[in-house]
Order: structure tokens, then sequence, then C-alpha cells
């Protein structure tokens, strides 16, 4: 999908700064479709203009919009681990959690482990907030369950399966009774701040810690498994932290930084000679993630999606399924709804109209048009063409829930950006892509420049033209709209207008510069 139209490049040197300037801010103006003509010399075989695809224009109906939603999201080993339980009039319930490999920090002693008839004191939840979202004051319960089977981690019978999905399910895997509990935040002491949080024990949670310690089990009194990873996590297979209960009102999301977090038991020991007498308090850490081991790195989030009672349809989204074309289009991170775009019939014959009708009226006999620039606006509920035109007062709630930023993809599943949005180059050079897919807050609007993709699926266009309608698959004419990238495990929720529909004020807008070509 990196692909590349040389002709593109060449016709784009001969859009002069002027016009590409004026272009990128005339978001909400009326089109000027003689712009920049008097630059192109004389007996020139090429001609410039702009098409324009929004409301009330010609070629409105270019574009169909449906929600869609799938499963395959990676979830695992992302350096993050998602907990929460929130809920949404829009976006209905979201339940967030992870199961996570831990490997052991320096001991007490080197020779003596944890000392001498070693006592358990406390286990305490090591946790780095990376980002949060909802009601910090509201308190949620979670269990703490000990990852007992490694069998998750099987592929073709040995282990090594790394790869894993958001409705991962770790019953099977899991001690069916938690280890520990634990309410964060608690209400009153404890939120996005907090470091460390107290964790109760159960029976269960009793009985780990004693192997922890060494005082029970298959090394009891062996300080072996402390000194090799691969051992430990045959032995300590992990832990599991999922929310007691669903939210009932707001609620909360967090995400922890797992090479910052992990726990720590406390204890104290005795003196040999007296053992009445207490030696010394202990500390041990133990780590969700350690950059430099090369076993126990393992985490999975898993996120499970209740849309009921809420504004969105579970059968309009599900992706096996035949989806109606909607008016609202929904993007949410941690692995939820996000719209599909699909260019229309109409829009193909509408850019094929715009070269016949010049060879309609001229002798040219111009055989196609290359894409100088496409600009995508997608607004807000509440949005209008006319910025002037915007409630501020109704639109700001929108602005403040929405993603900074959007991705266009022609592959959800894999996450395949369209070729104007190569977010891996973005990253790995450090600079900014044309596509841009910023929200822009004056205008109420994304936008994003896709003139590779329109280019591209014109191509393909071209290629099947002359096949029956029943017979003609475009390809890539589909793509989806969801959160940026880097950013799928985001927290905020946009709300969009989609294809044109009475419900709908400023439905998605396209603009088109070209130049037809012989």
């Amino acid at each position: 999908m990196k692909c590349c139209n040389n002709l593109r490049r060449t016709l784009c040197s001969l859009l002069v700064l002027a016009v590409v300037g004026t272009l990128t801010f005339m978001g909400c103006t009326k089109v000027d479709d003689t712009l920049g003509s008097d630059y192109i010399p004389n007996g020139q075989e090429m001609k410039m203009g702009i098409k324009r695809f929004a409301k009330n224009e010609q070629g409105s109906g270019f574009l169909e919009t449906r929600l869609y939603r799938t499963d395959s999201i990676i979830s695992s080993n992302l350096g993050n681990g998602y907990i929460g339980t929130m809920r949404n009039d829009t976006f209905g319930l979201r339940t967030a959690g992870y199961l996570t490999q831990y490997l052991p920090g320096v001991l007490p002693s080197d020779t003596a482990g944890f000392g001498y008839r070693p006592i358990f004191d406390s286990a305490v939840l090591v946790i780095s907030v990376a980002d949060y979202a909802g009601d910090t004051l509201t308190p949620v319960r979670y269990n703490v369950y000990e990852v007992t089977s490694n069998d998750y981690l099987l592929k073709d019978g040995t282990l090594g399966d790394t790869t894993f999905y958001v409705n991962f399910d770790p019953t099977s895997y899991i001690d069916p009774d938690p280890a520990f509990t634990f309410t964060f935040p608690d209400g009153t002491s404890s939120g996005p701040s907090s470091t460390r949080i107290t964790m109760q024990p159960t029976e269960r949670g009793l009985d780990l810690v004693r192997r922890l310690m060494l005082l029970d089990g298959k090394f009891k009194d062996s300080l072996e498994i402390y000194s090799r990873d691969s051992l430990w996590v045959s032995y300590f297979k992990g832990l599991c932290i999922l929310p007691a209960e669903d939210a009932t009102s707001r609620g909360n999301l967090f995400s922890l930084t797992l090479k910052n977090s992990g726990f720590t038991i406390y204890g104290r020991n005795r003196n040999r000679i007296d053992p009445t007498l207490i030696q010394d308090t202990t500390r041990t850490n133990y780590y969700f993630f350690s950059e430099n081991a090369e076993y126990g790195n393992v985490s999975v989030n898993m996120v499970r999606h209740d849309y009921a009672g809420s504004k969105i349809t579970p059968s309009e989204i599900d992706e096996n399924a035949d989806r109606p074309t909607v008016a609202t289009g929904y993007i949410e991170g941690l692995g939820g709804v996000v719209t599909e775009l699909t260019f229309t019939d109409e829009f193909f014959a509408e850019l094929q109209a715009v070269y016949e009708k010049e060879n309609a009226e001229s002798d040219n006999d111009y055989t196609s048009l290359a894409v100088n620039q496409a600009l995508l606006y997608v607004y807000l509920l509440d949005g209008d063409y006319d910025w002037s035109q915007i409630n501020v007062g109704t639109i700001i709630p929108w602005l403040d829930a929405s993603a900074p930023r959007l991705g266009m993809y022609v592959d959800y599943k894999q996450i395949t950006g369209i070729p104007d949005y190569y977010y891996t180059y973005e990253k790995l050079y450090d600079t900014e892509l044309a596509y841009g897919g910023y929200l822009n807050r004056s205008l109420g609007c994304y936008v994003m420049d896709i003139s590779a993709y329109i280019q591209t699926i014109w191509n393909n266009y071209q290629e099947v033209r002359d096949k029956p309608a029943a017979e003609r698959e475009i390809e890539y004419r589909t793509v989806y709209l969801g959160p940026e990238a880097y950013g799928l495990y985001s927290f905020p929720y946009t709300s969009v207008q989609g294809m044109e529909a009475p419900a709908n004020n400023a439905p998605i807008k396209l603009d088109v510069t070209y130049t037809m070509i012989k």
C-alpha cells in the first residue's frame, strides 16, 4: 500500500504555491475553480480544476458511512496495562483489565533469601499512571487472580505465542478465586497521582505469598527459582487484574506503564538466637516488565464493550453482518467501534464526468485526471461548513471529548494506513505528514490530505470501469476512520457527521484539485 504515482508527482509541480496555500485554508469557503488557471502556459494540454463533493453539491452522495468493530485488534505487549470500568451514554460500558507475567527483583539476602523464619506483612501494588479518563473520585474495586496455566502461550504444542487480541478470555488460565483485592481510586486518598496501593490478601493470596517467600511449595527453602527467569515463569505464571464489578455510574479508566509497575511484598524475619525477636524488615519487588529479561515480559489487555442502552446498535457494528448505512459516525479506542467510509459509484462517475464534459465542449480529448490534492473534512456533531454558524455552547462538549487526531486505514485489523497516512515513516523520522488528520477546533472538524489515496482508487476504477457494474470491484474503495495508529488504546471518543443525510448539517466533505490529462 505504500504506493506512489509518478505521474501525480510530475503534475504536482505545476501547481503554484499560491494555489496550494489557498486551498489548504479554504475549509469553509466557496470554491473558485478558475483559481490559478492564469498560470498555465498557453497551448498546454492539461487543465486544472477543483471538484467539491459536499451537501447540496453535484455528487453529494459520493460517500456511504457505516459503523464497524472487530475483535482482531492486537492487545498484547503494548507496554501499558489498562484497568477500569466506565459507562457512557453514547458508547455504553467499557471494562478493561490485563494479564501479565512478572519477574523478581533482588532478594533481601543473596544467601539467606528472606531471612530466618520470615513473616509476611503486606502486599502493595506499585503503579505508574500514564493516562486516565472518567470520574477519578468514583471508587472501583478490583480482583487480582493468580495465573495457573501457561497454556495460553502454546503455539503448535510449544511455548511461543505472544500475540493476543482484545477479546482474549483469561478464564481458563487463572484461579477462579482472587488472590488479592484492592480499591482504586478509593474516593478519598488515592487517584491518578497515586503510585502505591495496599492489596488485601485472601487465603489464595496468602498461599501465593508463602510460595513467593519460599515457605511452601516446590521450591521451599530453595533460592534457585529466583536465579532463572525461565524457571520462574514456568512456576509463577503471572497475575490478572480485573474489575470486580461493572460501573453503574460514570466510572473511570486508567493506563499503567508496565515497566514502572509491579508489586512489593513487605515482611520481617526473626533473630536466629532468639526467634521471638524481629531481626529485620524486608522488601522484595516484583516487576511487570524488565527490559533486559529474556522471559517474563508477556502482557495481554482485555477490553469488553457492552453497547446495551447506548446510541450504538450492536447489530449495526458486527464485522460479519450486512451493516446498514448510518448518518452519525463514532470512533473510540480500546478496540471499540470505528467508522467505515465507502466511496460510491457516484463518486467515480462524477470524476469521470469532469473530463467528459470538457471533451464534449472542446476537442482536447482528455482521457483521465491526476489528483493534485484531495482534502477530506469530517465535522463533529453540531458542526457547520460555515464556522461562524457553529453554536459554541453545543459543540464544546464534542470538542473536549474527541480524539486530537484520527487515522485512516485500508485494513483496520492490520492497522494498514492509506498511502498518505504512512505513520511508521512519520515516527521513524520524527516528521509530520501532509495527511494531518488533526482536529481543527476553530472549524469543528478533522482535516485530512488523502491525495495519494484518491489517486489510487481512481486508478483502480480506471482499470475496471468498462466491466458490468455487478462485476466492477474497485480495490480499496472502503477505508476506516479510527484512532491514530499509536493511540489505538486511547480513551477519548469521537462523534462525527457521516454521509449526507437529513440529520447532518455538515456531512463529510471532499475537495479534489485535479489536472486533466490526455
